[in-house]
């Protein structure tokens, strides 16, 4: 399969000038302005996550009721 050029003549290349130069801005911790935005989402999973992890350190799920309770649908799971 060959694949041709629309245009030969284009050029794709920037100009030498242009490749001096540097591709940041001006400000001091060199991170382009290219006008996004990145962000992070946590899902909800990893949400629901989290609150068990921060139980986990608080130490609730060291009480025997809970331990019970634990063990209980832990071996419906099972059955």
């Amino acid at each position: 399969m060959n694949i041709n050029s629309i245009n030969k003549s284009a050029n794709i290349y920037k100009n030498s000038e242009n490749k001096s130069q540097k591709s940041t801005d001006s400000s001091s911790n060199g991170v382009r302005n290219s006008g996004f935005v990145d962000r992070v989402e946590i899902s909800p999973a990893a949400k629901k996550l989290s609150t068990i992890q921060a139980k986990i350190e608080q130490g609730f799920y060291e009480t025997p009721e809970i331990l019970r309770q634990v063990a209980e649908k832990m071996e419906k799971d099972l059955v």
